[in-house]
């Protein structure tokens, strides 16, 4: 056995997010890493300095955990290698003699500078020492190390010791015996695996994809930067006694606010950020002296419904997540794999609960005063809260992503929201305001001051106009066969008469299910001549949804092809237009417009139906001077009206009307379905999740036009 081998004590697994803190460790090595922690202090009185240096040799005799250090095997796995005996690793600086008005600059950059400087995992120990003289009795002692090794209730142990020890020379009997991390490996390997994998897979299950606040951000590659904010004291008082009623925690307090500040930042009512628990289980004795990293990151998920008290939602989410305290254990990673998902967020949220240091100001000896403690993340933006005289915090966030201004903003956001639940916790969630200030104005006010004088005129009437304008130009093209605005008009004009003579009038709801076509594109503008409003109904709908949309909105007409089984129900006519006899009919009819039958601005032009994935469909009544106006400011617009539109879309999307109407009260083409020639459109209105679709078709779709994208708000 070497001299090598015989330096160490042991060798441990590396845990899930130890692997997380190597993998940024490593990702670039010329960046500063963001995993490293620090606690610093003032110490008034006479110092000995050898003594403190001692006792912080104790510390590494006494924790095993601070004599850590990483390698990776040639397998690539990663493992922690505990040293017998390490080096103090101890520095001293005097800044006595810097002059008054520069020592605190200087005492800044030596903190700030001794945070900067990497470890090399490598290299145990992950920890250092460093005492700063400042003036007679008076120094600043910092205590250095990677998250890797310890956590922020371990940095609050280390504090709590090393005082404990310089004041009892070094001896270590004055304190409870360390129990070996060991111990905490045994205790995870008792932990139910296959329950806690169940337990976040139902938890997570039909998660509406991760909760992102910078998607496609790169790993970190500079410090994060902290902003902090507090509640004043008369708020943070009402907010726990508000919270005390009800027997919830700061924490699920502080939780809520974040998932309702989330949710405004990312328009998600269904929110996953990363919570930090402890890992420090109750039934291990010792765990509380214990230094280590045991802390985890799981997901804590948070759905908002806007009818549901602020009260109840903090009950709720208490609830919810006392149910999973058995299965905090597991790492992130295994999380991810029981729920199915490649990633959950990229925002955080801290509480830290861990016993504060306080000493007697009275004491005659070396007094301890100021403790300031600095970690981070590499998350974009992460919440670190805690208890303390003030309810407030800080957030740390990384300056490649956010500007200071933006922080701040979001900072001003949860204090409002801590403000609302602290003296209205009765108001529905959809009645908290979550705007970044400034925004709501921005947004109701700014943004909408759009108001125009818009002519009225309505769709037929546009559209009679551009038949004069261009009546032997393309108006629809659909399967390899083009039609006219002459042609169209006419067609249209026939379809109108028959209505008419059928009994359809002033806002008769006409029920048009037809699949896409130049049928289709007839029965909509001879509805709307006949001065009747339309409903489209997709023909392949189920024949239940079919049934309830045409009883519902009572219609005086059906237009539709045979076989489709599209009925109105007691006595309402029925036109199928490929039926020879309705055909033999229509050609009888004038081609001239019936008589103008839209006479205002607020008469019915569509009904368009809802989706209905909260329940049962609902109408929604479209006038035409909405619809006149929509065109207008199209044509207005729109640099591609003039050329072809694609029409890919079934007829009872709203979607529709941009790519149908658009073009045909602008002298443009309808292309129906798909283009037979493979030429490009001028204008194509789709929704987000076209978007993929359309990016491998650049050559075909709009490559000098329009693109009009519909987000659902």
């Amino acid at each position: 056995m070497n001299a090598r081998s015989q330096s160490i004590e042991d060798i441990l697994p590396v845990t899930a997010l130890q692997e997380g803190m190597i993998f940024h460790h490593v990702y670039d090595d010329s960046a500063p890493d963001s995993y490293v922690a620090q606690v610093a202090f003032d110490l008034d009185g006479a110092l000995d300095e050898a003594g403190l240096h001692a006792a912080a040799g104790e510390l590494l005799r006494r924790h095993p955990n601070l004599r850590s250090s990483f390698r990776q095997r040639r397998t690539g796995q990663w493992v922690r290698i505990l040293r017998r005996r390490v080096r103090v690793p101890w520095h001293e600086r005097d800044l006595s003699g810097v002059p008054a008005t520069e020592r605190e600059r200087a005492l800044d950059a030596e903190v700030s500078a001794d945070r900067l400087r990497r470890f090399d995992l490598g290299d145990a120990p992950l920890i250092r020492f460093t005492l700063l003289r400042l003036g007679e009795e008076r120094f600043r002692f910092v205590l250095t190390a990677h998250h890797a090794v310890v956590d922020g209730w371990s940095m609050a142990v280390l504090l709590r010791e090393l005082v404990v020890l310089y004041r009892n020379g070094a001896d270590p009997s004055v304190l409870p015996a360390a129990r070996s991390h060991r111990d905490h490996l045994a205790w995870l390997r008792t932990r139910d695996r296959a329950a806690a994998e169940r337990a976040w897979g139902e938890t997570l299950a039909e998660l509406p994809g991760p909760c992102l606040l910078a998607p496609g951000a790169d790993p970190a590659t500079v410090l994060p930067e902290r902003l902090d904010f507090a509640l004043d004291e008369e708020t943070g008082a009402a907010l726990v006694d508000a919270a005390r009623a009800r027997g919830i925690t700061l924490n699920t307090v502080l939780q809520c606010a974040w998932a309702l500040v989330l949710g405004g930042l990312t328009g998600r009512d269904d929110v996953v950020f990363g919570m930090t628990v402890s890992g420090r289980p109750a039934e291990l004795d010792g765990a509380d002296h214990m230094v280590g990293l045991f802390i985890n990151t799981v997901p804590l998920r948070i759905r908002l419904h806007p009818d549901e008290a602020l009260s109840d939602l903090l009950v709720r989410v208490q609830q919810e997540q006392a149910r999973l305290l058995d299965h905090h254990h597991l790492g992130l990673t295994e999380i991810q794999r029981a729920a199915g998902v490649d990633e959950l967020f990229d925002a955080g949220m801290v509480f830290e609960n861990f016993p504060r240091h306080t000493d007697d100001p009275d004491s005659a000896t070396l007094r301890v005063r100021d403790v300031q403690s600095r970690n981070a993340t590499h998350y974009p933006l992460t919440l670190i809260s805690g208890t303390g005289e003030r309810i407030g915090g800080r957030l740390v966030y990384r300056p490649d992503l956010f500007t200071t201004e933006r922080v701040q903003q979001i900072a001003d956001t949860l204090v409002g929201v801590l403000r609302t639940m602290a003296h209205a916790p009765e108001l529905p969630v959809g009645g908290v305001d979550v705007s970044l200030p400034g925004e709501r104005c921005r947004v109701l006010e700014e943004w909408n001051d759009t108001a125009v004088d818009v002519p009225w005129a309505s769709l037929p009437e546009l559209f009679e106009e551009q038949v004069v304008r261009v009546s032997g130009a393309v108006a629809v093209e659909f399967e390899g066969g083009v039609v006219s605005y002459g042609e169209l008009d006419a067609r249209a004009n026939r379809v109108a008469r028959l209505l008419v003579s059928l009994g359809v009038g002033v806002e008769s709801r006409v029920v048009v299910a037809l699949p896409r076509s130049v049928d289709a594109v007839v029965a909509l503008l001879g509805v709307l001549k006949a001065g009747g409003a339309y409903v489209p109904v997709d023909p392949s709908y189920p024949a239940e949804r079919i049934a309830f949309m045409v009883g519902d909105c009572a219609p005086a007409a059906v237009i539709t092809f045979s076989g489709t089984g599209v009925v109105g129900g007691g006595g309402v006519p029925v036109v199928v237009l490929d039926d020879p006899a309705v055909s033999a009919q229509l050609a009888q009819l004038s081609s001239t417009p019936p008589e103008l039958a839209v006479r205002c601005p607020e008469q019915a032009a569509y009904v368009v139906y809802t989706s209905g994935s909260t329940g049962w469909p609902k109408g929604v009544v479209v006038e035409h001077r909405s619809l006149g106006a929509y065109l207008l400011r199209n044509r207005a617009t729109y640099a591609g009206v003039g050329g072809a539109s694609l029409l890919h879309t079934s007829l009872s999307f709203d979607l529709t009307v941009t790519a149908l109407f658009t073009p045909l009260v602008s002298g443009g083409r309808v292309c129906v379905g798909e283009l037979e020639d493979g030429g490009g459109v001028t204008l194509l209105k789709v929704t987000p999740s076209h978007l993929a679709l359309v990016e491998g078709e650049c050559d075909v779709v709009a490559p000098a036009g329009t693109l009009v994208v519909g987000v659902r708000c």
